[in-house]
């Protein structure tokens, strides 16, 4: 009998093969956070995202199927949230003044001026 012990498949994994939807990220969060000491991953780890993928991920959790997007075909995550912030302008809701701002500011860290 082998001693390897295999992970679960990630939630951003399911996502990708539509096995998950976006509303689903909670439950594995949830299990994350009831794992106790057994679980030595990070959370983001744990979910199934790169750093880069995470840093996006938490500044608006709506941006997962461009982050999905960009592992199917790979592009430079500062194109995809360069066009998010563009559409999230062209709508201007007051509730999305928050994501804008961070997404501005992320964008102008990774030498992008909008």
């Amino acid at each position: 009998m082998s001693d390897v012990q295999t992970r679960p498949t990630s939630f951003f994994d399911l996502f990708l093969t539509g096995k998950a939807t976006a509303d689903q990220v909670d439950d594995f969060a949830g299990a994350w956070h009831g794992s106790g000491d057994q679980e030595q991953r990070r959370l983001s780890s744990y979910l199934g995202f790169t750093d880069a993928e995470w840093d996006i991920y938490v500044l608006d959790h709506r941006l997962l199927p461009d982050l999905a997007m960009c592992r199917r075909n790979p592009r430079p995550f500062t194109t995809i949230v360069a066009n998010y912030v563009a559409r999230l302008r062209e709508r201007a809701g007051s509730d999305d003044a928050p994501s804008l701002f961070a997404l501005t500011r992320w964008l102008h860290r990774h030498g992008v001026n909008t």
